[in-house]
């Protein structure tokens, strides 16, 4: 993941190659759409970014747009 992570360019790459990572490279038993959402928005907000998630919006829905923003190419 770190190695694909260089081939982002904007941050909002960066943020998305690590939420995409997390969520299907399965880290953990339970919670990793919980911790790459966190990581994800811990990197935007140490950069001095904020996302506004609508109240009809799950992770589900963020995850699929970050599929499409990420730069790693997949299979």
């Amino acid at each position: 993941m770190i190695k694909k992570e260089k081939n982002a360019k904007t941050l909002l790459d960066k943020a998305a190659v690590i939420l995409y990572g997390i969520i299907t490279s399965h880290p953990f038993l339970e919670g990793n759409k919980r911790t790459g959402f966190n990581a994800m928005l811990l990197i935007l907000e140490t950069n001095g970014k904020k996302i506004k998630q609508r109240e009809d919006e799950d992770i589900g829905s963020i995850y699929t747009k970050s599929r499409r923003i990420s730069p790693v190419k997949r299979k």
